[in-house]
């Protein structure tokens, strides 16, 4: 009963969004850095050597997949980043937006 209730999914909602956009933060200050990638084929490349440590990627890109029929390779490279140790983060708040503008896809180098 309490999960149901609108100030619990109001404070569930604000936490979410305040995890995104430290999120986004963090990718903001790894590009600056240059241990960042974004963009399908960076991040592709970058997750089969292992580089990534976390991994961004927006709901609407996934979508975007899903509509090209391109999912199930999306899916796998969401699978080989999990395997190879990457933090995964499917975003859908307001702060995926700045992360669609990378290509929906982005992510935060290890070294």
């Amino acid at each position: 009963e309490l999960i149901r209730r609108p100030e619990v999914k109001q404070v569930l909602s604000q936490e979410r969004f305040t995890q995104e956009n430290l999120l986004v933060d963090q990718l903001m200050e790894a590009i600056h850095k240059d241990k960042a990638a974004w963009g399908l084929t960076d991040v592709t490349e970058n997750i089969s050597i292992g580089s990534l440590s976390t991994l961004l990627v927006t709901v609407s890109f996934i979508n975007m997949a899903r509509q090209e029929g391109t999912y199930d390779e999306l899916s796998n490279l969401l699978k080989t980043a999990e395997n190879m140790k990457t933090t995964v983060h499917v975003m859908d708040t307001s702060a995926a937006t700045q992360v669609d503008r990378l290509g929906g896809i982005a992510g935060v180098k290890r070294w």
